[in-house]
């Protein structure tokens, strides 16, 4: 499958906020217009790195983000497009041989696309590490769509598993009063589990969540929902 272009119109706009533990699915909102983008807004992506433990959010700090901007993002009567970047306009992907777009994505398919492309990216656009209340912040960006990936972790960073790479749209089509709206200064709420006690380090006390099995290994974290829209399971 030849990655030529995104398209998508509102109705199926997928604003890809991967949080580790629920699926991703498509933002379906209320009708299928999405106003022009005002090129004057500055354009921001925060993220808050937390863990859940004994059912209290817990931010994490230490852990080094970094975003690659894979397309660009245009609005064309009514209706946004995606212009995959000429860098990646030979990647492919999935199994079949289609051009992609975001329309019917399934959550296999949209987590590999995020695989794909964290395989073929190299220099992040921006990186950030994330502070003692779990937050970075990248300021300044072009629209369209980009890859949100952990590159690292330090401190108390260390003692949990690194998110899956994810997909997410800056700035975010929205719809809070039934008319859709793009919300330029986007957040989005990565969320870690503990790894197992064997692999925690020294300068931590072990965790102790009623919630998580820490005595084995556990399995990758799957991605979810943003917290500024509610999608649709796909």
């Amino acid at each position: 499958m030849k990655f030529k272009y995104f398209s998508v119109f509102l109705s199926l706009l997928t604003v890809m906020f991967f949080v580790m533990t629920e699926p991703v699915g498509i933002a379906a909102l209320d009708n299928d217009r999405v106003p022009d983008i005002d090129s004057t807004q500055s354009k921001t992506l925060t993220l808050y790195f937390y863990v859940q433990l004994k059912g209290v959010d817990t931010p994490i700090e230490g852990a080094e983000m970094g975003i690659y901007r894979l397309s660009d993002l245009v609005t064309n009567g009514g209706s946004a497009e995606y212009p995959v970047l000429e860098a990646y306009a030979s990647l492919r992907t999935m199994e079949d041989d289609k051009d992609v777009t975001f329309e019917g994505i399934s959550v296999s398919e949209s987590v590999l696309l995020a695989d794909s492309f964290a395989n073929a990216v190299s220099q992040p656009d921006q990186t950030a590490v994330t502070d003692k209340n779990g937050r970075c912040s990248f300021e300044g960006l072009e629209q369209g769509m980009y890859l949100v990936r952990q590159l690292s972790a330090k401190g108390q960073a260390q003692d949990y598993q690194f998110i899956a790479p994810y997909l997410i749209s800056v700035p975010l089509a929205v719809n809070y009063t039934g008319e859709n709206e793009w919300q330029y200064e986007v957040l989005s709420e990565p969320k870690s589990k503990p790894k197992p006690i064997s692999e925690v380090s020294d300068h931590s006390e072990p965790f102790e969540d009623s919630d998580t099995d820490v005595s084995a290994p556990l399995e990758s974290s799957e991605p979810s929902k943003p917290e500024s829209s509610k999608p649709e399971s796909s």
